[in-house]
This record gives structure tokens, C-alpha cells and sequence, in this order.
């Protein structure tokens, strides 16, 4: 069984664990200094993106992206690269 989604969204898995179908959120981090930035900068930036982005509005429901957000925050972390 699926939950709604947006029409061009893929259908909500009812237990996301259960799908073999990756759903990422693509994040890019800039690091302009000459060492680089180390593995933990980068989940640090990776975190606060994603706080950042469940406290955007848009996120809320009546805003335009709650079906993905809610997507993303079901289903399971699958690996930091």
C-alpha cells in the first residue's frame, strides 16, 4: 500500500524500509581551503541542511513540499559518501 504523493512524485512506500528504491537528498558541500574539509564538517553541514530544510515553511503542510520532505524523513538513512 502507498500513501499520496504529488503527481510527479514516486509513490510513498507504506513501510520505506521495505523499498529498494533509493530516495536521496543530493547535498553539495563547497570547500575552498587548501586541507579540504574533513568527514565530520561535512555531516555537520549535511545535518544542518536538513534541519534547515524540515524548518523551511515550504516544508509544511499547504506548502509545496511536504509529500518529499515527509518521503525523506520516513524512510532510512542509506549511507554519507
Amino acid at each position: 500500500m502507498t500513501q499520496p504523493s504529488a503527481a510527479s512524485d514516486p509513490p510513498v512506500p507504506a513501510d520505506p524500509f521495505a523499498s529498494a528504491a533509493p530516495w536521496a537528498m543530493q547535498l553539495v558541500l563547497r570547500d575552498e581551503r587548501a586541507g579540504g574539509a574533513t568527514h565530520l564538517a561535512a555531516c555537520e553541514a549535511a545535518a544542518t541542511a536538513a534541519v534547515r530544510l524540515l524548518d523551511d515553511p515550504r516544508s509544511a503542510p499547504g506548502g509545496p513540499w511536504p509529500e518529499r520532505v515527509a518521503r525523506g524523513v520516513g524512510g532510512p538513512i542509506r549511507k554519507v559518501v
